[in-house]
């Protein structure tokens, strides 16, 4: 930036933003006085606006253009990159969910041998005790209480990379809002879950002004000075 183009704005600027520092309202006539001067301070932010907005505009320019030069290229890679990681994603997860189902059935067949064997044990203790022995009968039905077939564990198989891992993403979604809000009311979830939009209010605010109201919601109004050049 050109030394010359500072030179032109800093001293004055220093010294409309000194006087306006020293002007002190207390009477009618001050208060005219700061009234006069303000149309000093607008004038001197046109002349800084005059000055520097062409190169601030060139400056902004160029940084959409380079913006855009680079969203040109990287913006494929991103999707290309996202469209990757879901096929691997669809893909780990479709082998998980059939080793689930190989587990659940290996441990149906194996819940179904337990209760084979179970029931062969039990059948042995009755004939052992119809025929008169007890202790054996005993034997065999501690041995059908006590009889487990474990089914083998499933590993999915997984694809290790370095640099790479897949983790849990955990996220929230609102699935019904008043059923929210009444869990806030009742004490049931805490107050920072939810936070009042601001933009919506204001805009009522600035629409009602004092004819209505909202419970919770006080609608209220400052002053505001406007000054031309």
């Amino acid at each position: 930036m050109e030394t010359t183009l500072i030179e032109k704005v800093e001293k004055p600027v220093n010294d409309t933003v000194a006087q306006a520092n020293a002007i002190v309202v207390v009477d009618t006539e001050t208060r005219l006085a700061a009234a006069e001067f303000l149309k000093v301070i607008k004038g001197m932010q046109k002349q800084v606006s005059d000055t520097f907005d062409p190169i601030v505009a060139k400056a902004n320019a160029a940084w959409k253009e380079a913006c855009n030069q680079r969203s040109k290229y990287l913006d494929p890679l991103k999707t290309a990159e996202t469209a990757l990681k879901n096929k691997a994603i669809a893909y780990d997860t479709e082998i998980e969910r059939k080793a689930r189902e190989e587990q659940a059935r290996l441990e149906a067949k194996a819940r179904t041998e337990e209760e084979r064997k179970r029931k062969e044990l039990e059948e042995r203790a009755r004939k052992a005790e119809a025929a008169g022995k007890a202790a054996k009968a005993e034997e065999l039905r501690q041995k059908a209480e006590e009889v487990h077939v474990e089914a083998p564990t499933v590993q999915a198989p997984s694809v290790n990379v370095a640099g790479q891992s897949t983790r849990e993403d955990w996220y929230a979604e609102v699935t019904d809002m008043m059923a929210l809000v009444k869990a806030i009311a009742d004490g049931k979830a805490p107050l920072t879950f939810i936070a009042p939009d601001m933009t919506v209010l204001n805009k009522q605010a600035k629409s009602m002004k004092n004819t209505w109201s909202y419970p919770g919601v006080a609608f209220k109004s400052r002053k505001v000075l406007s000054a031309r050049a």
